[in-house]
């Protein structure tokens, strides 16, 4: 789990993709454009404590690029970013984050090609929070994924394609804790139909399997849904996506679905979005989760410069097979967050955060009650302009 490693890499699939763009880039163009930002805040209980934890004044920053290039077939794009955070009273809570994105795809007049990868070393402070909820302790975590896929588009109304990937993620302390390092391999299929020029109707499978390292069974799961995508005007659309799910574990089976539903408002001045799902995810402690998330947000422009927006969550894991991990069951999570924007010129902008978070594990090895966290921020956000290399 060294970052020299995720290092070595992050470079062999920068140059995967480049061999994807022979010999296209002799013909591109490069482009690049720099970003940071910088804040400093207040934290009560950063750990999520039921007894309340700590209060603490931390800084943080992050710093990243992207990085394109394209011709008329081909398109191929980075985004490296480092993130930093401090902590004045507890340097246990301090982090120096590396993530890494690359994309590339390749068309034609009927089909297209895609290929991409990430590399995210971070924190189980941001990746458990939520999920198996474990974030009293700030360990780190390497997550490694590459994906590819498909499409394929015989007439203006019929579109087809497959995808698959792997991912793998390690927690250093995997050992001594109920983490688990664990990898997950992916596939999918899919069928669409335009049956008006508002309406988009889709048929999709899927099939997972999640493996840890000495565990003889692996945790398999498949599903297929019907989804449909709808434009009711110029500004707002409707997406529902719905169908069964089966997971394996051995000789353990269970039956679920999935559900999604996304209802949102494009517009200059103001925007909104609500979402809804039931879905099967891997979690930390090495098996699959039923999923409940509800999401709400909402932007408006208060002026031409001034920004105003709020957003909640609220989400509910439910480990699906409680004979594989035994420390939680089941993890409560919601939060509340408002910004507030000043655009002061093209390049800066300067922003007030408040956040209000609760979260509450229940197992047999947790006490009962919620952990409530509160934090206040302000902070400046730089974004570059775009340069020809």
């Amino acid at each position: 789990m060294s970052s020299q490693g995720a290092g070595q890499r992050a470079v062999t699939w920068c140059a995967l993709a480049a061999m994807l763009a022979c010999p296209h880039l002799a013909a591109a163009e490069w482009y690049v454009a720099a970003n940071s930002s910088m804040d400093a805040g207040y934290t009560a209980n950063p750990r999520f404590l039921q007894s309340g934890g700590d209060e603490e004044w931390n800084t943080a920053a992050t710093l990243g690029v992207e990085l394109n290039t394209g011709t008329e077939r081909f398109s191929f794009s980075a985004d490296p970013r480092l993130a930093f955070s401090r902590y004045a009273g507890d340097r246990d809570l301090d982090a120096n984050d590396q993530h890494l994105s690359v994309d590339s795809s390749w068309r034609n007049e009927l089909s297209s090609l895609s290929l991409g990868g990430q590399i995210s070393h971070d924190s189980t402070q941001s990746s458990e929070l939520g999920t198996t909820g474990l974030v009293q302790t700030n360990s780190r975590r390497l997550l490694k994924s590459v994906s590819a896929g498909a499409d394929w588009n015989p007439t203006e109304k019929l579109s087809g394609g497959a995808s698959a990937g792997w991912s793998s993620t390690g927690y250093a302390a995997a050992r001594t804790s109920p983490l688990v390092d664990y990898t997950n391999r992916t596939g999918s299929v899919y069928g669409s139909f335009a049956a008006s020029e508002r309406t988009q109707v889709r048929v999709t499978a899927t099939g997972d399997w999640l493996e840890v390292p000495g565990r003889a069974a692996t945790t398999a799961s498949s599903g297929v849904t019907l989804g449909v995508t709808h434009e009711l005007g110029p500004l707002w659309s409707i997406a529902v996506t719905a169908g069964p799910s089966w997971a394996a574990l051995g000789v353990a089976t269970r039956r679920s679905y999935e559900f999604s539903t996304n209802i949102s408002r494009r517009g200059e001045n103001l925007q909104l979005g609500l979402a809804a799902s039931h879905s099967l995810d891997p979690i930390g402690t090495g098996t699959l989760a039923e999923t409940d998330l509800i999401s709400l947000l909402a932007a408006t422009r208060l002026a031409e410069r001034l920004t105003l927006s709020v957003s909640a969550q609220a989400s509910h894991n439910r480990q699906l097979f409680d004979e594989i991990a035994l420390y939680d069951s089941e993890t409560r999570y919601y939060a509340v967050v408002g910004s507030l924007n000043w655009q002061v010129s093209r390049d800066w902008s300067l922003y007030m955060s408040v956040q209000e978070r609760s979260q509450e594990i229940v197992g047999r090895f947790y006490p009962a009650g919620a952990a409530e966290s509160h934090r206040a921020s302000v902070g400046i956000t730089w974004r570059g302009r775009t340069y020809a290399l």
